[in-house]
């Protein structure tokens, strides 16, 4: 949507326009940023303790299995 707006914007020589979506694209690039470190963050967290969920259950596994 906002490459498209820019290049009409563009084309048309109309220099606020060109700036106030180079504006929104900025934000918009900022926001995924900041969610992809969201992301980041939460998968590193999921995978720290999956891996000791995972333990744990390896633990109560062997222990039925010897039990």
């Amino acid at each position: 949507q906002y490459n498209q707006e820019i290049q009409e914007a563009s084309l048309s020589g109309d220099g606020d326009r060109i700036a106030a979506v180079s504006k929104q694209i900025h934000q918009c690039q900022s926001a995924i940023d900041r969610l992809f470190d969201q992301l980041e963050t939460l998968t590193e967290r999921l995978e720290r303790e999956a891996a000791v969920f995972d333990q744990a259950l390896a633990q109560l596994e062997s222990g039925l299995e010897t039990g």
